[in-house]
């Protein structure tokens, strides 16, 4: 079973570092998956638990201001992420050409996609 905890945009620095420190000092029969903020994915690295991004850009171009690559993402061991969140979807108007592009980006760098569907 996986276990995905998406923290949205929750957690100051200091609550990411002592939720890190919780995280480190248990064992999961599971496989957990945190998605915590973009400022923090490179700060949560652990042994127990794979890292997970929230979002990733649908181009691999350098000129998209605010995006991050997957390109990125695998360079800081993120080996999940979201796509295809509803909140992404109604705010940001995310239709399944950029959701498909999005998965095939995580693709290419080995980074497993979790499509999120039938939420409203």
């Amino acid at each position: 079973m996986f276990v995905v905890l998406n923290h949205k945009m929750n957690l100051t620095l200091e609550e990411m570092k002592e939720y890190q420190r919780q995280l480190q000092s248990r064992k999961y029969q599971d496989t957990l998956i945190v998605c915590p903020a973009m400022p923090y994915l490179a700060l949560l690295q652990g042994e127990n638990y794979d890292l997970g991004s929230q979002d990733v850009s649908m181009y691999t171009a350098v000129n998209h201001t605010g995006d991050v690559s997957a390109r990125q993402l695998r360079s800081i061991n993120v080996t999940y992420a979201l796509v295809g969140h509803s909140e992404r979807r109604a705010n940001y108007k995310e239709d399944a050409l950029c959701i498909r592009e999005k998965m095939k980006r995580l693709l290419e760098q080995e980074i497993h996609p979790i499509l999120c569907i039938g939420e409203t």
